[in-house]
């Protein structure tokens, strides 16, 4: 039964006392906080040499008690649940801190036991809280927790801020890198692409770094998340997070951080040089050009970007090439005994050798973005004026942005102004990157042009070319006369419009 009145009981004579140990840390540095265990067996000892009872363990392991804590500690609830309970005679703690850093947990934890008749033992001393010195005594050494724990929290902000602005990394190793001590000291003098093979030039195809490279290869090229998650799966990568496989998020988190293009991340943003404005630079290098990394925002963020999971196209040509009769769509049928075609859908003006289709357009694909001339123009695209004045009207937009955010916080602007002025800059800097991303290369071209082009075409997926068929050009196929067999087809190349959509002649059917 609950006790109504508190209970007088000598705090130098525990003798058959029933008493609860209470065990948490939070942090372990280099053996100054005791472990939980290490509690405990302390805890035990005591009670032994009181010829007391061991009533309970509540141990909170890697719990914080500070008012900075976002984890509940419920082995804290289910004690302060028995105390009040009149389970227990006494609480054994290893010090004041272990239970409380905030003062009103601690003022709480002080009503309690008074109302219970609990006694407070802090290591070796039992403090009777019934009498009102000891409960001041506590209450200041409280004040002095609270005091420190909020120091070592600015402390850790400071700190962890300078490391951020000196470049320099935090918490785990980013998939993709690897930390590289001094032999002697054990001090870190960098931070090198993990490739398994040493710290050379040399990328193992199942490295980390290497896998980090290949995701935004595809990806900008028109790979899916589903599709490159499902892929690495099968070839067994690791994901070196602690994750049984890849899933799509976890590789739309690589996608999206910046430390992959040399860029400190702090409290979820870039961090920039007050001066200039820049991102800081960080001691690592960059396992992926800013070209490709940007490319791959554009894609994320554009909201017409189709979600039915391109990656399990079957057939290469399907709803891409179009009847130059009515324009329909082409879809992909088969006869018994027959090889498969091509035919217009829902009006069926025309069929077509499939493989032969394939084919042709294949080659035509692969020549057009093997021509030289093709190259030229298309590598000047990212450096035309258009892009460059939305590049930098996006970034004088969102340096605005955050000069109004930091003034909001500091409280000089009121939210009824910030909001409005807000809403304006999301939608200008929108409107830019709209605009760079119409003059800039398709996602899908990115490292996809040049005579490389043939040599890596083999080894796309069918999703990866359709979206680079789609970017290159419009095709059709027109309808053969009535009367013609099999094997008097004419040229499948007489058939076939191709109206580039980009390149020197863009428009043009050629």
């Amino acid at each position: 039964m609950p006790r109504t009145s508190r209970a007088k009981r000598d705090p130098t004579n525990l003798t058959g006392a029933r008493i609860g140990l209470y065990c948490r840390v939070s942090i372990v540095r280099h053996g100054v906080e005791k472990s939980v265990d290490d509690q405990e067996t302390l805890g035990r000892e005591w009670i032994s040499q009181q010829g007391a009872t061991l009533a309970g363990v509540y141990r909170d392991a890697d719990r914080s008690a500070s008012r900075f804590a976002t984890r509940e500690r419920k082995e804290w609830e289910r004690l302060v649940a028995d105390v009040k309970a009149g389970s227990l005679d006494a609480l054994w703690i290893w010090e004041l801190s272990r239970a409380a850093r905030r003062l009103t947990v601690l003022a709480q934890l002080i009503e309690d036991c008074q109302a219970a008749g609990v006694l407070l033992v802090i290591k070796d001393q039992a403090h009777d809280l019934s009498r009102s010195s000891s409960a001041l005594v506590l209450s200041i050494l409280g004040a002095i927790s609270q005091m420190e724990s909020e120091q070592i929290s600015e402390r850790t902000q400071r700190g962890k801020g300078s490391a951020a602005r000196a470049g320099r990394p935090a918490g785990r190793d980013q998939y993709g890198y690897k930390r590289r001590y001094n032999q002697i000291t054990r001090v870190l003098e960098a931070i090198v692409p993990d490739v398994f093979d040493g710290d050379g030039p040399a990328l193992r195809t199942d490295s980390p770094a290497y896998i980090v490279r290949e995701i935004f290869t595809r990806f900008a090229a028109g790979g899916t998340l589903h599709g490159i998650a499902r892929d690495l799966n099968r070839r067994r990568i690791p994901t070196g997070q602690g994750a049984a496989r890849w899933w799509p998020v976890t590789v739309r988190k690589i996608l999206e951080s910046p430390h992959y293009i040399g860029q400190r991340v702090y409290r979820g943003e870039v961090l920039e040089d007050g001066e200039t404005g820049r991102p800081v630079p960080a001691m690592w290098d960059r396992l992926v050009e800013e070209e490709t990394f940007y490319a791959c925002q554009n894609i994320l963020r554009d909201p017409n970007r189709p979600k039915n999971r391109p990656g399990r196209a079957r057939w290469l040509l399907t709803w891409i090439v179009r009847c130059a009769e009515c324009g329909g769509p082409l879809a992909r049928g088969t006869r018994s005994g027959r090889r498969p075609y091509y035919y217009c859908w829902p009006e069926h003006c025309l069929g077509v050798d499939a493989q032969q289709l394939d084919d042709h357009v294949e080659s035509k694909v692969i020549g057009f973005l093997s021509d030289p001339a093709v190259y030229d123009d298309l590598s000047r695209v990212d450096d035309s004026a258009a892009a460059k004045q939305a590049r930098a009207d996006a970034e004088q937009l969102r340096a605005d942005l955050a000069q109004w955010r930091r003034a909001a916080q500091a409280g000089d602007v009121t939210p009824a102004t910030f909001i409005p002025v807000e809403q304006d800059r999301l939608r200008r800097i929108a409107e830019a990157e709209q605009r760079e991303q119409q003059a800039t290369l398709p996602p899908a071209l990115h490292g996809n042009i040049g005579p490389a082009v043939k040599a890596r075409w083999a080894g796309f997926d069918v999703a990866t070319k359709r979206q680079i068929i789609s970017a290159v050009a419009t095709i059709r196929v027109r309808r053969i006369g009535r009367g013609i067999n099999q094997y008097n087809q004419p040229a499948i190349e007489s058939r076939v419009e191709w109206i580039p959509l980009l390149g020197p002649g863009s428009g043009d059917p050629s």
